[in-house]
């Protein structure tokens, strides 16, 4: 590509901070826009690839097409050009990280690989009703924002039209720059004379569903004719017998038709990809229910596994744990229950009508003083939590069968779920960014809420009467 660029230099208009990330396209840095008070992912491709004039010329007619494309879950492309014959694009900058990062350390909890997908076949689907493919999905292309400023977590999908700009004209996808662009790539592209269709992504889609799954590869080679093999001629691998994941069997189906080697038997669109594993997820969630609520279960210490709802949360993903699904033996574990109602009156001061905030001031001549506010929430509070994270407080509301949440800086509610009958307990993971609700009622339940959506996601059966509840990295309790 030439020389790479130098931190405080200027290249096309922008101010290069620094280096963010290099494949086999080109290099993209951090950089200032020249007029705005606007930082930006600047991508300068490589100049071996794009010597052609018919293959500039192509690309600066795809980023002109990505350009127009507005959805919450694409990157934004603000400009491209052609300096001293580098070609150039420069694109909204996503302040977090990328799939491909998260999975180094092996798969995704399946409810968050189930989220993540689904949030990109709304940006496929998007693009694709409006004549673009992308071409190129891979875990690398797949951003996820910051969430750890308070702001929900976002999937954002990048590099629209680049993959198609490049390939056609001179090859690429057939050599050995783009790898990792290879290990996903729909039987098809390797046929020089194949008409590529929209169907190429959901191919590509369910291979990245794959590899978040199991943390492998759906066909493992490191070359190109390997990997071509793969695609073309492997059988199509499942998923649930991956060994060091346990994924439920019911997305080897999924896989299976995604992956299909003939176009024609894939699914017609990657929101239907994406509606099929969140049909699967759900039905496991409740084999699951039905499992920890069978008989067995021990009667005063009800303990719930993590398989459901880990959602969110980016930057400790790569440190969750697998799902646990229906089949897996729990482990036994002893509670006693006055040390757990001990922990939760520390945690949970309780007002008639408020929640009372309760922090300590500089201790004047030896004593500790404290500051007391009542903040006014839902009728007869019962539990409360903090996400370490976010900083939000979750009030659970017996009366009325709220929780409300709260801005931990402000003290303001900002938001109220509803529907959860006898609102009692109420723990929050900060890793999957996920909140649990007991549900004080004869026929108990857990109600597992997304943080980042603020919507429950699955219930839990656990038995009568549940009350406190408390999580730690490995398993929920509630008794």
């Amino acid at each position: 590509m030439g020389a790479s660029l130098e931190s405080g230099g200027v290249f096309a208009g922008y101010r290069i901070l620094r280096r963010l990330g290099a494949g086999g396209m080109g290099t993209v840095y951090l950089a200032e826009h020249p007029n705005l008070p606007r930082l930006v992912a600047l991508k300068v491709l490589n100049r071996a690839l794009t010597d052609d004039e018919d293959v500039r010329a192509r690309f600066l007619r795809e980023a002109d097409t990505a350009a127009r494309l507005d959805h919450r879950n694409i990157v934004t492309v603000y400009d491209r050009g052609n300096e001293g014959g580098q070609l150039w694009i420069a694109m909204q900058y996503v302040d977090g990280c990328d799939v491909a990062e998260l999975l180094r350390d092996g798969g995704l909890p399946v409810a968050r690989a189930v989220w993540i997908i689904t949030e990109t076949a709304a940006a496929l689907d998007y693009a694709h009703g409006h004549g673009v493919l992308h071409r190129d999905v891979k875990p690398a292309n797949i951003l996820l924002t910051d969430a750890s400023r308070g702001e929900p977590e976002r999937v954002v999908l990048a590099d629209f039209g680049i993959a198609k700009a490049l390939d056609e004209t001179c090859g690429l996808t057939r050599s050995g720059n783009l790898l990792a662009s290879l290990q996903y790539a729909a039987p098809e592209q390797f046929d020089i004379g194949a008409t590529i269709d929209h169907r190429v992504d959901v191919y590509s889609l369910g291979a990245t569903l794959y590899r978040m799954l199991t943390g492998a590869l759906p066909y493992p080679g490191s070359t190109p004719a390997q990997l071509m093999y793969g695609h073309l001629s492997l059988p199509i691998p499942k998923p649930s017998q991956h060994c060091e994941m346990r994924v439920p069997e019911g997305f080897d189906a999924i896989v299976e038709r995604a992956l299909a080697k003939d176009r024609e038997g894939r699914y017609s669109s990657c929101g239907e990809l994406a509606a099929a594993a969140n049909d699967t997820l759900a039905a496991a969630s409740k084999e699951l229910t039905a499992t920890v609520s069978s008989p067995t279960a021990p009667p005063k210490s009800k303990m719930m596994t993590e398989g459901i709802p880990a959602v969110g949360g980016a930057e400790h993903a790569s440190t969750m744990k697998p799902a646990v699904v229906p089949g897996t033996p729990v482990r036994k574990r002893r509670v006693h229950r006055r040390l757990l109602a001990v922990a939760a009156a520390a945690v949970a001061i309780i007002a008639a009508v408020a929640v009372v905030l309760i922090w300590p001031k500089p201790p004047p001549h030896g004593s500790l003083a404290f500051t007391v506010s009542p903040v006014a929430v839902g009728k007869n509070p019962q539990g409360v939590a903090v996400d370490a994270t976010t900083h939000n407080v979750y009030v659970a509301n017996t009366t009325g069968g709220t929780v409300s949440i709260l801005d931990g800086t402000t003290l303001a509610v900002t938001a109220t779920i509803g529907n959860i009958p006898s609102a009692q307990g109420v723990a929050v993971d900060p890793q999957t960014r996920t909140v649990y609700v007991t549900d004080y009622a004869d026929a108990g339940k857990v109600f597992v809420i997304d943080a980042n959506t603020n919507t429950v996601t699955a219930t839990i059966a656990v038995g009568a009467n549940p009350d406190e509840i408390a999580v730690d990295p490995h398993t929920i309790w509630c008794m």
